[in-house]
């Protein structure tokens, strides 16, 4: 989990840098990431916090100002 945070923070490096192929990398790790803890919440409901943001960044992404950036 560390390794795929870490990732994502490189990633979204190159995004603020306006790389299209970025957001398209963040937008499928955010909904990964968001379905790995839908699973996760089954035996914890603490997975809660993490799955509202990781559906937080998948909104913020598909937001049409930020696909018009990637443009």
């Amino acid at each position: 989990m560390t390794l795929w945070a870490l990732t994502a923070i490189v990633i979204a490096g190159y995004a603020w840098a306006g790389r299209a192929w970025a957001w398209t990398s963040l937008l499928v790790s955010s909904v990964s990431a968001a379905v790995l803890c839908l699973f996760g919440m089954v035996g914890n409901p603490v997975a809660i916090l993490p799955l509202s943001i990781c559906v937080a960044a998948t909104i913020l992404l598909l937001r049409p100002e930020v696909r018009a950036y990637f443009r």
